[in-house]
């Protein structure tokens, strides 16, 4: 096993950053998002600097099989996602009317920018 290696590890079924609870497919989501190992480590700070390299560069290593294996995973999510909205239609209809209100409220509160 090479040293890259050690920095992520399988767990049923899926590929987690070191001991932690922290996804690969998280780090690496947010790592094809532009941010750098630094702004990953400031969302995750469980993980040490020197463990975001690694599991990049493993990703790396291994990104066809890896992102086969983060497309099935996210098809699952939205399969199962699907399935529970289905199940509660008022529970998730209330919910985002909510989250709405919350985010229009939360923009009412920001100070405009002057015209320049």
């Amino acid at each position: 096993m090479s040293a890259v290696a050690s920095y992520v590890r399988e767990r049923e079924g899926e590929f987690f950053v070191g001991d932690t609870q922290v996804t690969l497919h998280s780090v690496i989501a947010a790592w094809k998002r532009g941010d750098g190992p630094e702004r990953i480590r400031e969302s995750f700070p469980s993980l040490p600097l020197v463990a975001i390299y690694g599991a990049i560069t493993y990703y790396l290593e291994r990104q066809g099989e890896l992102d086969a294996s983060f497309r099935a995973t996210e098809e699952r999510l939205t399969a199962h996602q699907v399935m529970v909205e289905a199940q509660h239609p008022e529970f998730f209809a209330d919910m985002r009317a909510r989250l709405a209100a919350r985010r229009a409220e939360s923009h009412e509160d920001q100070p405009e920018h002057p015209a320049r």
